[in-house]
């Protein structure tokens, strides 16, 4: 098992409260991968700078270190995982994102592309642009909710880790909406 890096132990990902309450429809690896290629992007950046932004690019060692696992652990994780986050969506109630008391639903692609480079020990992926405006707080209308990545460590079912996303929105909003 490889040491996370002290830089590691500080990233986090901040995610809009529709983006928590939505149907994420993804498997506990992919749901790493993606969080750890999200804790690249910055919550605060500006909607001119997004577009660089949204190619993010990490290790297999650092994926490996993050969540306590071998590097042929996490490489045969990412290898068998990578390749499906391109079919992978969140689910949205149009009432979520638009305010209004419809009952309709959005569907949004979480990626736009994904490329596992095994003989660098690379994987980068480009979050969809859509994706974005629930992971950055460009647009401050929508309270977002900062989920430190260290505390999905020990993390071993995508139930439990969308137990976390969602207590933590109730702690930081002092209420409930779901």
């Amino acid at each position: 098992v490889l040491p996370l890096s002290p830089s590691a132990k500080r990233e986090r990902i901040s995610m809009s409260h529709a983006l928590i309450r939505g149907a994420q429809d993804l498997s506990l690896v992919e749901k790493r991968i993606l969080s750890k290629g999200l804790a690249k992007i910055n919550p605060m950046a500006k909607l001119a700078t997004l577009n660089k932004q949204r190619k993010v690019v990490f290790s297999i060692n650092d994926y490996a270190a993050q969540y306590g696992l071998s590097y042929e652990s996490a490489s045969k994780q990412i290898y068998d995982s990578v390749a499906l986050l391109w079919n992978r969506t969140v689910t949205f109630n149009v009432a979520d994102v638009l305010g209004g008391l419809t009952n309709g639903r959005e569907w949004v692609r979480w990626v736009d592309s994904v490329e596992h480079i095994p003989n660098k020990g690379l994987i980068q992926i480009n979050i969809a642009m859509t994706m974005l405006e629930h992971l950055t707080q460009f647009s401050e209308k929508k309270p977002f909710v900062p989920v430190q990545l260290i505390q999905s460590q020990g993390i071993r079912s995508v139930d439990t880790w969308r137990l976390m996303e969602l207590l933590t929105a109730h702690i930081v909003r002092g209420k409930c909406e779901y």
